[in-house]
C-alpha cells in the first residue's frame, strides 16, 4: 500500500510541480534512501570494486552510489512527467544520435528491438520514438500490486506506448516483431532462472537471454541504445549500429554471440558513466532472480 501511495503521489505531482522543485524533492528522497539502503550501498561497493579496478576507493564508490540513487529518483519523476513532455521538450532537452538505425532494421521487414540497460533514463528514449509516431511496446517487469502496476501501464499508454509484462511477453513480442513492429526492453538484468554467461569487465556474469532469443526467432535487429543524463539534466539519446542475428551457427551460439556483443556495449557506457548505472544488487553474484529483483 505504501509503495502504491508513493507512486500515486508522484504521478499526481510530477506533471505540475516545477522542474527545479521536483528535482530537489527527488534529491532529498534519494539521499534518505541512500542512508537507509544498507544492502544497496554494499552491493554498489562490490560492483565498483570490479568496474573501477585500480581506481577503486571506498569513498569513490560511495560517491557513485549516492549519485546513482539521486539519478534513479529523477528517472522515476520523469517517467510520470511523460504525458506532458511534448515534441518541443524533446527538441529542447534531447540530442538524438543514431535515429537512422531504426529505419535500417525496419527496411528488412523483420522488426526492431531497442535494447537498453539500466543506464540513464531508457524509458525516455522509448518515449521519444513513440512521440515520433513509432508504434512501440515496452517489455517491463510487473510491479508488485496491480494498482501500482496500472499506474505505470497507463502512463505509457497515454504517451503512445504499449506494455508487455516480462513474465508473459515472449509470444506477443514475437508476434509484433513478425509484423515488422518495434519492441523496447532492458537487457542487463536477469529476471528469470535462465540466462547466458558472458564476459563483463573481465569477469563472467549472467545476462538475460530473452533479447537474443527474440532476435534469433524473428530475425529482428537489436539496436543497442542508451539515454544519458547530462549535468544540466538534459539528455543524449544514443543508438548504435544494429546487431543482427549471425547467419551461421546453431541458435545457442547465435544467442551467445548477440548477448556478448550487447554486454560489450553496456560495459563501454558503464565504464564511462558508472553513476548512471541503476543496479543496486551484486551484479557478479549468483543469487536467484527473486532476490535480485528485491534488492534492485
Amino acid at each position: 500500500m505504501l509503495r502504491y501511495l508513493f507512486y500515486l503521489a508522484v504521478s499526481k505531482l510530477a506533471p505540475i510541480v516545477p522542474e527545479r522543485l521536483a528535482y530537489g524533492i527527488c534529491r532529498t528522497l534519494a539521499i534518505f534512501r541512500f542512508l537507509q539502503f544498507k544492502t544497496g550501498r554494499k552491493a554498489i561497493d562490490e560492483n565498483m570494486r570490479v568496474i573501477l579496478g585500480d581506481e577503486y576507493t571506498p569513498e569513490h564508490a560511495m560517491r557513485i552510489a549516492r549519485k546513482s540513487m539521486i539519478n534513479f529518483s529523477r528517472n522515476v519523476a520523469e517517467i510520470f512527467k511523460l504525458p506532458v513532455l511534448d515534441e518541443k521538450f524533446f527538441e529542447r532537452e534531447c540530442t538524438v544520435v543514431g535515429e537512422e538505425h531504426l529505419e535500417t532494421c525496419l527496411e528488412r521487414g523483420k522488426g526492431a528491438i531497442f535494447l537498453s540497460a539500466h543506464i540513464g533514463n531508457g524509458e525516455l528514449a522509448v518515449s521519444y520514438y513513440a512521440m515520433r509516431g513509432c508504434d512501440i511496446s515496452l517489455i517491463a517487469l510487473r510491479h508488485p500490486g496491480p494498482r501500482t502496476d496500472a499506474l505505470f501501464v497507463n502512463r505509457r499508454r497515454v504517451n503512445g506506448m504499449g506494455t508487455l509484462h516480462s513474465d508473459a511477453a515472449a509470444r506477443p513480442a514475437l508476434k509484433i516483431l513478425r509484423k515488422n513492429g518495434v519492441i523496447g526492453m532492458l537487457g542487463d538484468r536477469r529476471t528469470a532462472e535462465d540466462g547466458l554467461r558472458v564476459r563483463f569487465f573481465g569477469r563472467e556474469t549472467i545476462f538475460p537471454k530473452g533479447p537474443a532469443w527474440l532476435a534469433v526467432a524473428s530475425g529482428a535487429g537489436i539496436i543497442p541504445s542508451v539515454c544519458l543524463r547530462n549535468p544540466d539534466n538534459t539528455f543524449r539519446i544514443i543508438s548504435e549500429a544494429p546487431i543482427f542475428p549471425p547467419e551461421h551457427g546453431g541458435n545457442a551460439e547465435k544467442m551467445l554471440t548477440i548477448t556478448q556483443r550487447f554486454a560489450n556495449f553496456v560495459e563501454s557506457y558503464v565504464r564511462e558513466y558508472p553513476d548512471q548505472w541503476a543496479i543496486f544488487f551484486p551484479f557478479w553474484g549468483e543469487g536467484p532472480p527473486d532476490l535480485l529483483r528485491a534488492q534492485g
